[in-house]
């Protein structure tokens, strides 16, 4: 996570975008293409950050899932997305039309590759938002993905409470109540 971090701080930074991180900085082993989901991860920050204006921010956030797998959650409080939004995000050379996105380049594939690349490794990507109020991406890996040797005992309890979205559900998973 680190090098795609760094890939995006002056990006992060020039835009006035400020990124959090809730994740132990070592003990997290995958056992991955790590050019591949480096992309991934590139991919998601970049967008959070194109997609969210000055003075607003990014939380990252890691832990065990129940099953083993992985799931990295990146939370923005950017400009948000419907699901007909999402769902042509996820089209290649595809953009949404919005004011925003006007404003910025691309080729529609950041959002394509990055679910393609962790589909390949066996995972997911999942979208929650809601326009206005931001987007969380949360990009899952399987446990056969994850050596879990030296992992800090709070990361391997039950999904950490910043993952739990009280947002719209992603489109793959069941409607679930907001937490309380």
């Amino acid at each position: 996570m680190g090098a795609s971090l760094r890939a995006v701080k002056t990006q992060a930074k020039s835009g006035s975008v400020k990124i959090l991180k809730e994740y132990p900085q070592q003990g997290i082993k995958i056992r991955c293409d790590e050019v591949r989901l480096r992309q991934v991860f590139i991919n998601v920050l970049s967008n959070a950050v194109k997609f969210t204006p000055a003075g607003g921010q990014i939380e990252i956030a890691a832990a065990l899932e129940d099953n083993g797998g992985l799931c990295i959650a990146i939370r923005d409080t950017g400009i948000g997305m419907t699901e007909h939004e999402i769902e042509a995000a996820f089209e290649k050379f595809r953009q949404i039309d919005n004011s925003m996105t006007k404003r910025f380049e691309g080729t529609g594939l950041g959002l394509p590759l990055a679910k393609q690349l962790a589909e390949l490794h066996g995972g997911a990507i999942e979208i929650s938002s809601e326009p206005g109020a931001g987007t969380e991406v949360r990009i899952k890996l399987p446990a056969a993905r994850i050596a879990s040797a030296g992992l800090p005992e709070a990361l391997k309890r039950a999904v950490h409470p910043a993952l739990a979205y009280a947002g719209k559900p992603a489109a793959s998973e069941p409607a679930r109540p907001a937490a309380a």
